[in-house]
């Protein structure tokens, strides 16, 4: 192997071999390099293996970047010995066993990423001494016990502390008040108790805190009105109670605000952030009432005079009646207590977090009528999609309930999947989340289903192709060019904005759904596969979406035929395939195709002189053709074969989709809004009449 003729190079510094297509495992010649050595970075290959041994003698080693591979095995305490290490990135293997308390002896590190591993035990209070520490992150591993306070005390902090989606369990410490420097803290999806520290409003620079899928009680602190660059707060599915934070209103950079699946009541403001309802998530708390319309909550009761006046009475009654239910309270604990303490032997050992366990079968049974055929909305992969309707009067909400058939092969990973992907999204053009079920039915059988914002307008696919002519009015030319800005921002985010990115793997019109006002929203997320950047390096048949599905029929990328890895590039490919379809209204499975052609290869050969023939019927421009193939149909046809190149290197990036669309749009519509239209009044006069229109062409 060549590591061992660079034993050899007795000045060497720096080992790079990231993002290449490596496997096997390092061996241990790899010890024998020079001693010189600052810095090792293997990752985004797949290597498997063990760490060799010999590491813990290059004592000037800075870097150490294992990350993105197939080791397995524990993580060797001799790390500990690398006293000038400054980043350890382990991120995404297959570690096991717990974190070596020598890495505290690391005083030096100032990145410390063991992410979505294995790993179990506690989290070690020696990291206490990594006072050089910037960023931490223990996310998607099997740790538990407490959070120590130590970590809340290293103030260096300044990135991120991510312990989200593991078994950490009891209160979280008031030092973490000492973390004045850090933008993100993620708590999420474990198993945290007792109530949020009024501390955390001493965490002045925070702009991400998410709590979500935890056990906290009690109010959200008033404290926490001193996080102004907030920009997203997420304390849901936990057991919040008291009012809705009225200074919350006045947090001007807050982009997602989730407080749903608590029990908050009293009265919710209708000012500042609360008046718009992309922003907000207040769903399941009960209690709650006023807030703008878009909530439906009842109007708020005003107390009466009399009722005022007997206000102070009610409080002695009340108080009186204090000790009695304390005293009952703390027998019913106790007896909770021992009742817990005797299930917790059986408890199944599930890797869904207790997030995704909040609601149950029989509520969703109960939502969609039993699952009836009238609230089924469509079927999907790996499963069904039914209209929800959750509460009553008021309080009535409706979702989408997207139930998983388990008994494919696939589609517990598929679901896992999903809701890892899901988690992490926060995009305005993409399908919300609401919660999770993961449950048996009635019968015994498992049952796994997603409960999803509920997108009224239907999909895209039965605008494009009604069944009948009354159900839906196919789209205009306007309203296509906007939809298909919508999907291309949505898959831009899950391609570039997310660290690694999500392919999603069946672009196509059945999984964009449009709200009331044509706005689309991408979903269907089963398909989803986190990969590392640039390139996977798993091969089909390892792929979460590669279980006997790897995208639809004339919407997948034609390398995916090949056993080629999955990427964001076949992503492309689907949308340019539905961008194309927008534009003719065909199909790329029509019967008018042949063997020899497909939906890019027709538009292909049509371009430029007999573009407008293949442009769908319902869109055409008779008027104005010349302007009508100038502004839209000759860019657009340009952009879609663009997606649709047969090399995945050669395609365009979604990015570079976005600034297209853009372009067409800004250009074309406000020529085409000035177009000038000959009106015939009588056979004497003829007079030009500069008209507004919209890109339908459905003028007078």
């Amino acid at each position: 192997d060549f590591l061992t003729s660079l034993a050899n190079c007795s000045s060497l510094l720096l080992v790079n071999l990231q993002l290449n297509n490596l496997s096997g495992i390092l061996p241990n010649s790899i010890g024998n390099l020079s001693q010189k050595l600052e810095g090792l970075r293997v990752g985004g290959n797949q290597i498997a293996g063990l760490i060799p041994t010999g590491i813990g003698r290059y004592l000037k080693l800075a870097i150490l970047e294992f990350a993105d591979n197939r080791f397995t095995g524990t993580i060797p305490s001799d790390i500990g010995k690398l006293s000038n290490l400054k980043e350890l990135s382990l991120f995404q293997n297959r570690y096991y066993g717990e974190i070596p308390s020598s890495i505290g002896n690391l005083s030096q590190l100032n990145l410390l990423a063991l992410s979505t591993n294995n790993l179990e035990g506690s989290i070690p209070a020696t990291f206490g001494n990594l006072t050089e520490l910037i960023s931490l992150d223990l996310a998607s591993n099997l740790l538990s016990g407490k959070i120590p306070e130590e970590v809340m005390r290293i103030s260096s902090l300044a990135l991120f502390l991510n312990l989200s989606n593991n078994l950490l369990d009891g209160p979280i410490s008031p030092h973490i008040g000492q973390l004045a420097n850090l933008a993100i803290i993620d708590f999420s999806s474990n198993k945290l108790s007792g109530p949020i520290p009024n501390a955390l409003g001493s965490c002045i620079a925070l702009q991400f805190l998410h709590l979500q899928g935890n056990l906290l009680q009690g109010q959200i602190p008033k404290e926490l009105m001193a996080l102004r660059g907030l920009e997203e707060l997420d304390l849901s599915n936990n057991n919040l109670s008291g009012p809705v934070p009225e200074f919350l209103e006045s947090f001007q950079l807050l982009e997602n605000l989730n407080l749903s699946f608590n029990h908050l009541s009293g009265p919710v403001t209708d000012k500042g952030i609360f008046s718009n309802a992309s922003v907000i998530s207040l769903t399941s708390n009960g209690m709650l009432c006023g807030g703008p319309v878009f909530f439906h909550f009842p109007t708020c009761p005003y107390p009466s005079p009399d009722k005022l006046a007997s206000h102070k009475l009610l409080q002695i009654l009340v108080f009186t009646a204090v000790g009695a239910f304390i005293l009952l309270g703390v027998c019913i604990a106790a007896r909770c207590y021992v009742n817990k303490s005797r299930g917790d032997a059986h408890q199944d050992q599930e890797n869904i977090p207790e997030m995704f366990q909040r609601i149950s079968y029989t509520e969703l049974h109960s939502a969609t009528d039993s699952f009836s055929e009238e609230n089924l909305v469509g079927r999907g992969s790996f499963g069904s999609v039914y209209k929800g309707t959750f509460g009553s009067g008021a309080n009535l909400i409706t979702a989408a309930v997207k139930v998983l058939d388990v008994q494919r092969q696939g589609a517990t990973r598929s679901f896992i999947s999903e809701c890892n992907a899901l988690k992490m999204i926060r995009h305005r053009k993409l399908v919300k989340v609401i919660t999770v079920c993961d449950s048996l039915d009635h019968s015994g059988n498992q049952f796994k289903a997603l409960v999803l914002e509920f997108i009224p307008n239907g999909s895209l696919d039965k605008w494009l192709h009604p069944s009948t002519e009354d159900e839906f009015g196919t789209p205009n030319l306007m309203q296509r060019l906007n939809i298909a800005l919508d999907v291309a921002e949505a898959l831009e985010y899950l391609h570039d904005h997310i660290d690694p990115p999500i392919v999603h793997c069946d672009v196509k019109p059945s999984n964009i759904l449009l709200d009331d006002d044509m706005v689309a929203h991408l979903g269907d997320f089963g398909l989803a596969k986190i990969i590392r950047a640039e390139k996977s390096k798993q091969s089909l048949a390892d792929q979460s979406c590669s279980v006997g599905i790897k995208g639809t029929i004339g919407y997948v990328a034609p390398e995916y035929g090949t056993g080629t890895e999955i990427s964001v590039e076949g992503d492309v490919y689907s949308y340019g395939v539905l961008l194309l379809e927008m534009l003719t209204g065909r199909r790329p499975t029509d019967p008018f195709f042949s063997d020899t052609t497909n939906l890019p290869k027709y538009v292909e050969m049509a371009c430029p002189g007999n573009l407008l023939e293949t442009m769908d019927v319902n869109i055409r421009c008779n008027q104005e053709p010349q302007a009508v193939l100038e502004l839209f149909a000759a860019p657009v046809s340009r952009l879609g074969l663009a997606c649709c190149r047969g090399s995945a290197r050669q395609r365009i990036k979604m990015g570079d989709v976005v600034k297209e669309l853009g372009a067409i749009n800004n250009h074309g519509q406000p020529e085409l809004c000035v177009l000038v239209h000959k009106v015939v009044l009588d056979e004497r006069q003829v007079i030009w009449i500069y008209r507004s229109i919209s890109f339908s062409c459905i003028l007078p």
